[in-house]
């Protein structure tokens, strides 16, 4: 009997516009901001970006206030090891690259840079996913059907041709991984299944973000579960 040949459907990649890396690509002491209470997908995209934006003509610094982070992914600021911005390094950047984050209201800057306009009239480029994003920024980047902001900024990387290392996979890696929930939500898309494709073969350590990201709990997380389960009532 013969069949069909299969029909195969390749999702388009997002498309990088050209004013997004003509924004960044002069910014010589940017700071890369994610929202509050950063997840999996803003840390790996900032510390990502920051990493991979490195070079003898920009320093990157990222906005981590004290307080922000959860124990849960301090592993991955521990591998990035970045610098992080004070309130000094605001007060100089060139301008500002803010991901993740849908309302300029909402960026993780700390209490005291939230009391006036920290960008004061510099440059913002907005990269986001989220369909809620009030496009704050000068430059906005943003794909609402995209699974994540790290894979955003993984096809930004490789739009502008900057190198991505088995660190900087594995920081994108994270984000994509945890916001299709492990590659299992309907709006997990075949760019990002690509995108996570391409970042193991840069060097992704998957099996360690799948055990402290998908295959282990804190103590007080069980805890907290154990309390939540023996108070259930069906």
């Amino acid at each position: 009997m013969n069949l069909p040949s299969p029909i195969r459907v390749s999702a388009p990649l997002p498309t990088v516009p050209r004013d997004v890396i003509d924004a960044i690509s002069p910014m010589r002491s940017p700071i890369v901001i994610a929202h509050v209470v950063p997840d999996a997908d803003a840390l790996g995209a900032m510390l990502g970006m920051a990493i991979a934006w490195t070079h003898e003509h920009s320093q990157p610094k990222v906005s981590l206030p004290d307080g922000s982070l959860s124990q849960r992914l301090s592993f991955l600021v521990g591998w990035a090891q970045p610098q992080v911005a004070s309130p000094a390094d605001f007060a100089t950047a060139d301008g500002f690259i803010v991901l993740d984050t849908a309302k300029k209201e909402r960026c993780n800057v700390g209490p005291a840079l939230k009391e006036k306009d920290w960008s004061a009239g510099r440059p913002i480029v907005n990269i986001d996913h989220h369909s809620t994003n009030t496009r704050f920024g000068g430059i906005n980047w943003i794909v609402n059907d995209a699974g994540s902001t790290c894979e955003l900024v993984y096809h930004l990387l490789r739009a502008a041709e900057r190198p991505i290392a088995p660190l900087t996979a594995s920081l994108l890696y994270a984000g994509i991984m945890t916001d299709t929930l492990g590659f299992s939500l309907p709006t997990t898309r075949a760019s990002a299944l690509r995108a996570a494709a391409n970042l193991v073969d840069l060097g992704a350590n998957v099996g360690e973000l799948g055990e402290r990201l998908g295959r282990s709990q804190r103590q007080s997380e069980f805890d907290l579960l154990r309390v939540i389960y023996a108070n259930t009532r069906i």
